[in-house]
């Protein structure tokens, strides 16, 4: 009974702790209510495979009572799976869970799909003790990053063969498989070989928990491929294993792999063992051996060697000993020339050289060994050589001079003693190339040996001496201590340097030829070139000059040009009066250095005697006289247009004319730049020139000349002088030039002027402006001489005369002056343009303006037509208009045959039977006239029919005299029975008497209704101010739109509403 209410107490104490502990809103949480909220357990941090469950668990405040199968939604590698729920209704843990398919994956973890409890159509409920509610469904995720789904195995990325080689028996091969993530290893897997058609399986040595296993095979003696084996798929298991950290299967399978340049000979002879150079200094005559031990006996043919490394340069040591043993003895005899102060290096492999070295069998030995390099075996055994040659400086100036001394330092490669002289050989080039010998001159025993030379006199070289590659011993030696003789080409140290500035100059340079201007006659602006040739380049500063000596005159041809040549140009100009007929000659007989120099590359002065190479200058002559003009002379007279002026030019010696030279001429009056140009005279002393004269031309006192110009010709003596252009004589009084027209202008009759009637006369004047005195005047018409011209005559000034008008046909006429002075120079004066009309104009009739009806200020127009063109001032035409005269006076058309007579209606004008024209036309102190002066023959013409031209000076106006009528009332369209009139008085309040109809209009409220008025007022003249009465006819109402008359008793009615009047129309 006792351990039954322990039981029950338990059981009470039990729930009440587990409720107290996990609800939050219990005892011991100060009370408060319970949330409803999720929380989520997940999975251990693991990677997962295939059939493993991912096992997750879902906590809430209160029990959870569930129906149907919840899930929670996963994205596993991209793919939705579900954790379907699988425990824990009537608790407050819920379980869901996944298991793993194998195709299932998922790298860098899983995670939610959805941070809520898909319900999947059940339901998840809990009661907080107050009722059953629905569960919240949302939960926070936590870090799935660590959940790792890996279904998939390690795969063979690559195969890793051996190296390239042949490999022996014993020799290891080492082949690595490499996979595309780690994988752990059990047992012993293999890879299979294939050696020479037979599989061989390697065995697996290392590498588990890596990427990369290693697999190793020892070579056996039985084991022989000379054409390359062959990796095989895939790696064996051997009963072990090779997985991946989730246990997942590796992929054994890869590409068959074939290795032709792995080779197996287990059954080669090969090298085991060396022996190198024996560590000591070798010098010349010493003996360098390698030899190698073999695996077994070997047997040689031919001669096989080594090659050694000796300072960079290969040196072979041939087979000495060891065919049929074990042991091969290569050996070296050490020359000159050889130097290694780090050891010699033994070559890696043995050069067959032709030859054979193979074992019993005949199989060829493997001859592939590497040595160590020996840095004990020195090779000192040089042979002296020249590596370089320190050359002089170039002097100051350029050149070595005679005296000085060059010096040359060899430096060699080896310390060297000398005996005797040795040589250095120079190429100096004169005049063709010299050899010249650079002694030894200090340095023995040491590395550098200075070689010397002393310029000598004639020693000469421009372009850089040059050095032979050959040392010359010259009976002597040159030898390092250990004996060697040198090397004496020295052409690789001479190619290292630059000889082209070591110049040498100890030559005088002297005049050897001096060639002479050509035999001829040379003429003022003419050169006398000398050409001086040296026996060497020479440079010039100054003006250095030769004296020569023409017709007696010291005169000096002066340097030119050719400083930097051997060649030098010294040149006279012959000058104005130079002459010498019995050849030029040089008096001095040497050159003048004018305060200049002449001096060689190498700064000698040159000798200045030219006294043995003076040419013969007997031939060669000089005239500078050039030919003058000694007269000129021109036929006296008066030259007029097209005569032709010719001056004769005479000279104190024959010359030659080419082109066109011409002599300018100036008169008092020029019609241009007149110039008398060379015709005739090349080859004598005598040229003629001529002009001819143009019109415009004038000079009556003489002409004028200049000097001859060339105008692009020459004239010169038979020598190529030129002739002196200036004339002995430039004015000639008695060569006069008439070429001036005279001129005379037409003032009357003027250009467009008009012969009339009143002045057609048989002694019509002539007057105009005229320039000569002493000429002779003609009037033409139309080209031919005026009829009847009387003291037609010029005054120096003024032109008049008279001529015979009246034998002129009518028209337009061309009159024109012809003057010709007494040389006979004329000319004709512009033409004037002169009409004869002499025929009165005519008026052919007058027109009157439209009919009709003009009112206040409109214009009735007038039109009177002529026969012709006339000229109208003033004037009029007579009007009468009612009872009054008016006038319409002119308005336009003067200078047309279509005149304009204007009358403006003014206030009180009125004509209502027409108005009345009245012939004829009145003049009122006016004129009309044609063009050509001639008055209207009559202005009487026959009057237009005016009749229904009427006058009115304003439109009628009418009032209401003694009421307005105000209709008031319903009215019907031509109703009989309506008061059928009204009668009204109206009064003309117009400014003119008015003759007047009626028309009402009656505006109502239905719209424009037409009334017709009958009066007596029709066809009487109202006087201004006058009344008359008008009578309203209701019975003749006219509906809108209809005319009066139309209406019918059917007609509907209108009514006028009151404020509506009548408006009072009149018409005339």
């Amino acid at each position: 009974m006792k351990s039954l209410l322990l039981t029950i107490l338990a059981i009470l104490l039990s729930g009440c702790f587990e409720e107290t502990i996990e609800d939050p809103g219990g005892l011991f949480a100060e009370h408060k209510s319970a949330e409803d909220s999720l929380t989520i357990s997940l999975p251990s941090d693991a990677t997962y495979v295939d059939t493993e469950e991912l096992v997750f668990y879902v906590e809430h405040p209160f029990v959870l009572t569930v129906t149907g199968t919840p899930r929670l939604s996963l994205n596993i590698g991209g793919t939705t799976r579900y954790a379907d729920y699988s425990a824990g209704s009537g608790t407050k843990r819920l379980q869901f869970v996944y298991t793993v398919q194998g195709t299932d994956n998922d790298a860098d973890g899983i995670s939610f799909g959805s941070n809520s409890i898909d319900l999947n159509g059940g339901t998840i409920t809990f009661n907080d003790g107050t009722a059953a509610q629905n569960a919240s469904l949302s939960f926070s995720p936590g870090d799935t990053s660590a959940i790792i789904v890996d279904n998939t195995g390690p795969v063979i990325s690559s195969i890793t063969p051996p190296l390239d080689n042949t490999y022996m028996v014993d020799a290891s091969l080492t082949f690595f498989a490499t996979f595309d993530e780690e994988v752990y290893v059990t047992g012993t897997p293999q890879m299979q070989v294939n050696i020479n058609g037979s599989l061989v399986n390697v065995a697996y040595t290392g590498g588990s928990g890596t990427t990369r296993l290693t697999f190793r095979h020892t070579v056996l003696s039985t084991d022989l491929d000379m054409d390359g084996i062959t990796i095989t798929p895939p790696l064996l298991l051997n009963s072990g294993t090779i997985k991946d950290e989730a246990g997942n299967d590796a992929t054994l399978t890869f590409a068959l792999q074939n290795l032709p340049n792995v080779y197996l000979d287990g059954d080669m002879p090969y090298i085991v063992s060396a022996i190198d150079p024996v560590d000591k200094t070798y010098v010349p005559g010493d003996t360098i051996e390698v030899s190698y031990t073999f695996t077994e006996v070997v047997n040689v043919t031919g001669t096989p060697r080594v090659g050694i490394d000796i300072g960079g340069n290969v040196r072979y040591a041939d087979f000495l000993s060891g065919s049929g043993s074990d042991t091969l003895v290569f050996s070296h005899s050490l020359v000159s020339g050889n130097e290694d102060d780090d050891g010699v290096d033994v070559a890696d492999i043995i050069d067959l050289n032709g030859g054979t070295i193979q074992d019993a069998e005949g199989k060829n030995a493997n001859i592939i060994f590497y040595l160590a390099k020996t840095p004990g075996a020195i090779v000192h055994a040089p042979l002296p050589t020249v590596t370089s040659i320190v050359i002089p400086s170039a002097p100051a100036d350029g050149y070595f001079n005679l005296g000085e001394e060059i010096f040359f330092t060899l430096n060699f490669n080896d310390e060297v003693d000398t005996t005797g002289l040795p040589q250095l050989v120079m190429e100096l080039t004169t005049l063709s190339p010299t050899l010249t010998y650079v002694d030894y001159n200090s340095g023995s025993g040491s590395s550098s040996l200075v070689m010397r030379y002393v310029v000598q006199t004639g020693d000469e070289d421009h372009d850089g001496l040059t050095l032979n590659s050959m040392l010359n011993l010259n009976g002597g030696t040159i030898q390092n201590a250990n004996g060697t003789n040198a090397n004496l080409d020295i052409s690789t140290a001479i190619a290292a340097i630059d000889t082209s500035t070591l110049l040498v100059d100890a030559l005088t340079p002297t005049v050897e030829s001096i060639t002479p201007p050509a035999n001829a006659t040379y003429a003022i602006g003419d050169a006398l070139n000398f050409a001086f040739n040296f026996n060497e380049t020479i440079n010039v500063t100054g003006t250095p000059r030769v004296a020569l000596d023409i017709g007696g005159a010291t005169r000096y041809a002066t340097y030119q040009s050719g400083s930097g040549s051997s060649n030098l140009t010294f040149r006279y100009t012959v000058q104005n009066s130079d002459l010498d007929t019995d050849g030029i000659s040089i008096t001095s007989n040497s050159v003048d250095l004018n305060g200049g120099s002449l001096i060689d590359l190498g700064g000698n002065a040159a000798d200045l005697d030219i006294s043995s190479v003076k040419p013969n200058l007997s031939s060669v002559l000089v005239d500078g006289i050039r030919p003058t003009v000694t007269g000129i002379a021109i036929t006296a007279s008066t030259y007029t247009e097209t005569q032709v002026i010719t001056a004769t030019v005479t000279y104190d010696d024959t010359v030659n004319i080419t082109g066109s030279p011409r002599i300018p001429a100036t008169f008092e009056t020029m019609a241009a730049s007149p110039e008398l140009v060379y015709q005739a005279g090349s080859g004598s002393s005598t040229v003629t020139f001529s002009y001819t004269v143009v019109d415009g031309d004038g000079d009556p006192n003489g002409i004028d000349l200049s000097a001859i110009t060339l105008s692009g010709g020459t004239i010169q003596d038979i020598n190529g002088n030129n002739a002196n252009l200036t004339l002995s004589t430039t004015n000639f009084p008695s060569v006069l030039v008439d070429a001036i027209d005279p001129t005379a202008t037409l003032t009357t009759p003027a250009n467009g002027s008009y012969i009339n009637a009143s002045t057609d006369s048989t002694t019509f004047a002539i007057a105009g402006t005229c320039d000569d005195a002493t000429a002779t005047v003609d009037i033409k018409i139309d080209g031919v001489s005026a009829a009847g011209q009387a003291g037609v005559s010029c005054d120096g000034t003024n032109l008049s005369g008279t001529f015979n008008s009246t034998g002129l046909s009518e028209g337009a006429k061309s009159f024109t002056v012809d003057i010709t002075d007494t040389v006979g120079n004329s000319s004709s004066s512009t033409a004037n343009t002169v009409t004869k009309d002499t025929v009165a104009p005519t008026l052919d009739s007058v027109a009157a303006p439209a009919n009709g009806n003009y009112a206040l200020a409109s214009n009735m127009d007038f039109t009177a037509t002529f026969s012709e063109s006339v000229t109208v001032t003033g004037t009029r035409l007579s009007l009468t208009v009612g009872s009054s005269t008016l006038y319409a006076n002119y308005n336009s058309g003067s200078s047309t045959s279509n005149i304009v007579y204007r009358y403006t209606i003014g206030a009180s004008d009125y004509d209502e039977d027409g108005v009345v024209l009245n012939s004829p036309l009145e003049y009122n102190g006016g004129s009309i006239t044609d063009l050509a002066g001639n008055a209207l023959s009559s202005n009487a013409f026959a009057a237009p029919n005016t009749s229904l031209i009427n006058v009115n000076d304003g439109e009628p106006q009418f009032e209401w005299y003694d009421s307005t009528p105000a209709l008031v009332g319903t009215y019907d369209y031509g109703d009989p029975n309506a008061n059928t009139s009204e009668t009204f008085t109206v009064r003309n309040i117009g400014t003119a008497p008015t003759k007047a109809s009626f028309q009402i209009n009656v505006n109502n409220n239905d719209g424009a209704v037409f009334v017709i008025a009958t009066d007596n007022c029709t066809g009487n003249l109202i006087a201004i101010n006058d009344t008359c009465a008008v009578t309203i006819d209701y019975n003749d109402i006219g509906a809108p739109g209809l005319k009066t008359g139309d209406a019918t008793a059917d007609d509907p009615g209108f009514t006028v509403n009151p404020g509506y009047t009548l408006n009072l129309e009149g018409t005339r």
